[in-house]
């Protein structure tokens, strides 16, 4: 893991993005985008508990729950560039994605948490509001048509994400580059 870590800090060194450049808030869809399946889909059953033996999240039948696999790598990331992260998800099972983020220990990674049913719009109006972030300086990553849509009217920089994969190391860098190269320009 560590290597991996090294490696995405050796690729945002090279690709020349400046600490005044970077985006004021990246955001973060849960479901398909920082873990492969749909936390209100119940295909995992409460209590979930860490299993120190194999290091993994288990839940109550014994099933591994896991994040894909840049998840950590890119949230350690942004957090060592100071780049506050924030988590934007519409589920109806709200309890259950906090417990998976504190259980997984990502929530500390996590500055701004919007979890709960509606309108992904209200969840930037208040990340907004919490956060000081301008919608042109976020950054949102999801894996539906729809909230990329929707948020990018904003004026957000709303990414696309493969839902079998999720928000990659390679994705969030080259954004961050897209994004630094945007602001650089202006």
């Amino acid at each position: 893991m560590l290597g991996l870590i090294r490696k995405f800090s050796t690729i945002a060194k090279e690709s020349n993005i400046v600490k005044n450049s970077f985006p004021k808030l990246v955001v973060f869809d849960l479901d398909h985008t920082l873990w492969n399946f749909g936390i209100d889909s119940f295909c995992f059953t409460p209590p979930f508990h860490f299993e120190k033996s194999s290091d993994k999240l288990i839940d109550m039948s014994g099933k591994s729950i896991e994040t894909f696999p840049d998840t950590l790598t890119v949230l350690k990331h942004l957090h060592s560039l100071n780049i506050p992260v924030a988590v934007a998800s519409r589920t109806k099972y709200p309890s259950g994605a906090y417990s998976v983020l504190e259980k997984l220990k990502l929530d500390q990674y996590i500055r701004y948490f919007e979890i709960y049913p509606g309108q992904k719009m209200k969840h930037f109006s208040r990340l907004r509001e919490q956060s000081g972030a301008e919608y042109s300086e976020m950054i949102f990553f999801d894996d539906e048509q729809r909230n990329i849509d929707d948020i990018s009217k904003l004026g957000v920089c709303a990414v696309l994400v493969e839902s079998h994969k999720g928000a990659t190391e390679s994705i969030v860098k080259f954004w961050l580059n897209e994004y630094s190269s945007n602001s650089n320009n202006k």
